[in-house]
């Protein structure tokens, strides 16, 4: 039998639920939300889960009470002269 190879020219894309970052491929990080809080590991209440991209799951593994999302601060402009 012979081997062939194969370009995927269109990966499934999902968007991140917590940040809207697009998340390439299966990703294959998820982290459990409510309402549009992030929850911790341990929440023993209801919960779905959502796709996350690397830094956003990383970020919900620390967590030990819900929370949300706070996207970073804007870098201030640099003044022009």
């Amino acid at each position: 039998m012979s081997e062939v190879f194969v370009i995927h020219l269109w990966p499934p894309e999902m968007f991140c639920g917590v940040c809207d970052a697009p998340v390439f491929g299966l990703g294959g990080f998820g982290v459990p939300m409510w309402e549009g809080m992030v929850l911790p590991n341990d929440w023993p209440d209801e919960w779905g889960g959502f796709p996350a991209c690397r830094p956003c799951y990383d970020w919900q593994q620390t967590l030990t009470k819900p929370a949300y999302y706070q996207p970073p601060p804007l870098p201030e402009p640099e003044e022009t002269t």
